[in-house]
This record gives C-alpha cells, structure tokens and sequence, in this order.
C-alpha cells in the first residue's frame, strides 16, 4: 500500500462512508516533498470545502501514516 493509500485508509475509519466516497475517493496525490502533500480536487469548491472542513483529518491522519506533520494542500483546476 503506498503513503497516500495508507492515509486515505486512515481517513476513510475517522468519517462516515459517505463523506469518504463523496470528498475523499477523488482526490488524488499530486505531490509529496519538502514536508508537503499537494492534493488535486476536481474543482476550487471542491478544494476550498475539503481545506475548510477535512484539512485537519487529513493531515492527523498523515501524521499517524508517517509519523511526521505535514502541510496539506490543495490544488485544482482552475
């Protein structure tokens, strides 16, 4: 299972099943460097309503995957 996998299985046992199929199966890693995890969102809404409401599950969840803190952020097309 890669890191992303591992934090996504992390999150999937902190929300409900909906939540986690509607705002977490399509994110996607699109980097991981310098203390940083850059996710792509479909979208800016989809992106702004995952940073207001899901940034802190995500980065507590890479936190127990990996042991260290990391910054999330998020991108998407424009």
């Amino acid at each position: 299972m890669d890191k992303w996998q591992h934090v996504l299985s992390i999150v999937e046992q902190k929300v409900n099943h909906q939540s986690y199929n509607t705002w977490f199966k399509p994110v996607r890693l699109l980097s991981r460097d310098a203390g940083k995890l850059t996710l792509g969102a479909p979208n800016p809404l989809f992106a702004e309503w995952l940073r207001n409401n899901y940034q802190g599950v995500i980065a507590e969840a890479a936190l127990e995957a990996d042991g260290r803190a990391w910054e999330i952020v998020f991108s998407s097309p424009q």
